[in-house]
């Protein structure tokens, strides 16, 4: 396919499934294909933002029409469009972040890699979809989210690190029940995709919750 046959309505698909559907796809679809100035990153940008809107406001009809007793959060972050769109929408960043380094003054200092991590609104409202209300502060309840998950979560850590804590949750009470109907690896690779992170190869199994990490996410058991 040759780059001006390549829309961003090819990339995320009508109906979710069809369109491009690897990593490596998408970032030639932002990257490589001639969209990494940061004049056309912002404008793709736009579109990807009306996109996940547009698309998320029809989620939400459907869902109030038809299934008003579900939980909408969880639901309309499993969609596949929305998934692949806030992928996109991750590379995006990421390219402008490259770019913003790149054009800096060269007698600058280079400043050190920081050792927290910092989320935008979006990632962390999709995160919050996946637990119950009273987790987030839910009439006058401890808002565990906010005040313990976020920060615990701001810390850099190893894959398997954020594995144990994709599995905690998983199999926390204190997450949505909607979503631990499909399968953990789904789970593992959504909560990657939220976070910004590299999916390794772990199955349930191999991920082992020792005591040091079951203690530091206490409010999760």
């Amino acid at each position: 396919m040759r780059f001006e046959e390549v829309t961003l309505e090819d990339a995320v698909g009508i109906d979710g499934i069809s369109g491009i559907d690897n990593e490596l796809s998408l970032y030639e679809f932002v990257v490589e294909k001639g969209q990494s100035d940061k004049f056309r990153l912002d404008l793709l940008m736009q579109e990807v933002e009306k996109m996940l809107k547009e698309t998320r406001d029809s989620l939400q009809q459907i869902a109030i029409w038809f299934k008003p007793d579900e939980s909408y959060d969880y639901q309309q972050n499993e969609d596949p469009r929305v998934k692949k769109l806030n992928k996109i929408k991750s590379l995006i960043i990421r390219e402008l972040g490259n770019i913003a380094a790149t054009d800096k003054v060269p007698h600058q200092v280079t400043i050190p890699k920081k050792s927290i991590r910092q989320f935008t609104e979006e990632q962390i409202e999709l995160l919050k979809g996946y637990f119950i209300p009273a987790f987030k502060g839910a009439a006058r309840q401890i808002n565990f989210f906010d005040d313990n998950l976020l920060i615990d979560l701001k810390k850099n850590r190893t894959g398997i690190g954020y594995a144990q804590i994709a599995r905690l949750i998983y199999e926390s009470p204190q997450s949505d029940k909607g979503f631990k109907k499909k399968p953990f690896e789904q789970w593992y690779e959504t909560f990657c995709i939220i976070m910004d992170i590299k999916k390794l190869q772990y199955r349930k199994s191999q991920i082992i919750i020792d005591t040091a990490i079951r203690s530091e996410f206490y409010y999760l058991t």
